[in-house]
């Protein structure tokens, strides 16, 4: 049980919010992320959605597709746990994400 509390001690998890709309793309950068913080995008959701593409479907990201496997979140204040490695992020509306609704977050 010791150890469980030490390893808790250590564990620092930030809560990142992002205003997701237009030319966003680089908003990442000069952050630090890691495994398990927290973004929060904030949005109307009238007008976009939150589509999460996989690490392995860097295509996708890069050609703005939204697959149908694709998780789509659409609340207008969306949580998600950044994972190990890299976390592409989109907007699904038509045209947002090649007029700059996009980013990929990089954990160390």
């Amino acid at each position: 049980m010791l150890s469980l509390v030490h390893a808790l001690q250590f564990a620092h998890i930030f809560v990142y919010y992002v205003a997701w709309d237009f030319n966003i793309k680089d908003w990442p950068s000069g952050k630090t992320f890691h495994a398990g913080d927290i973004i929060v995008f904030n949005y109307n959701r009238n007008l976009h959605n939150v589509v999460t593409i996989n690490e392995t479907k860097y295509e996708e990201y890069l050609n703005c597709v939204v697959s149908d496997k694709a998780k789509v979140l659409s609340t207008g204040n969306d949580a998600i746990i950044l994972q190990n490695g890299v976390n592409y992020f989109i907007c699904g509306t038509m045209r947002h994400c090649t007029s700059g609704m996009q980013i990929a977050i990089v954990t160390t």
